[in-house]
């Protein structure tokens, strides 16, 4: 075990951000008799890392063997986010709007409240955009 982080820098290797389980093995037995340790791990090199920056381990739950697999996957350069939607108050003044808001909000959604409310401000979303397309053209957001 002391001649392991030896061998990782010699090779030039670069540990992967992992998400998931904290432990990679397990002996098997439940309550005190338990351990768990991390002796799992996934890298990559100065090769890999900069075409895919964004490359992670998952490490899963343990199927059939006291060892947890490790998924790497494999994710190109984020792109540029959206720009974030704002609310335009000239909006509450073009023809149409209480109708849209009020279309909008009266759709049908399913889920918990929070995902309906999510729904619901996506959909409205979207028509006032609409709105914002038709009605105006001297006022980019």
């Amino acid at each position: 075990m002391d001649e392991f982080p030896n061998c990782v820098a010699q090779s030039e290797l670069i540990q992967l951000t992992a998400r998931g389980l904290q432990y990679t093995w397990d002996n098997g037995r439940r309550g005190e008799d338990t351990i768990l340790k991390k002796l799992d791990w996934a890298f990559g090199n100065q090769h890999l890392l900069p075409k895919w920056p964004l490359t992670q381990a998952t490490i899963h739950p343990r199927l059939s063997s006291d060892h947890s697999p490790i998924l790497i996957s494999f994710s190109p350069r984020a792109q540029c986010p959206k720009a974030r939607f704002k609310f335009l108050n000239l909006w509450t003044k073009l023809e149409g709007y209480e109708r849209a808001l009020h279309a909008a909000w009266m759709t049908e959604t399913y889920g918990n409240p929070f995902s309906k409310l999510n729904s619901k401000l996506r959909i409205l979303k979207g028509v006032l955009s609409n709105l914002h397309s038709t009605q105006t053209n001297h006022i980019s957001y």
